[in-house]
């Protein structure tokens, strides 16, 4: 069975090898903070490709999101290559 500190120490070193700090929002702000308290000003921006905080992690997303539309598109268009046979 895993404990704590075994799982805590490789989260920390991938957080480390993605730059992110490794000092996260305390449990007590957390609490602190009202659930039902809208933000003054909202970014109307959309919603970014990948969450990811880690440059290499986001390389890596949309190098493989840019094969899937590749490998979707050609699927698409084989279908419709044999659905025009009839």
């Amino acid at each position: 069975m895993l404990t704590r500190p075994h799982l805590a120490t490789p989260a920390n070193e991938a957080l480390a090898d993605c730059g992110v700090p490794s000092k996260p929002v305390g449990q007590k702000r957390i609490l602190a903070t009202d659930p039902h308290t809208k933000p003054e000003h909202t970014d109307k921006s959309p919603a970014p490709l990948c969450h990811s905080g880690c440059t290499e992690k986001k390389r890596e997303f949309k190098a493989a999101f840019r094969e899937f539309v590749s490998a979707y598109k050609e699927a698409y268009q084989r279908i419709l290559k044999h659905s025009l046979r009839f």
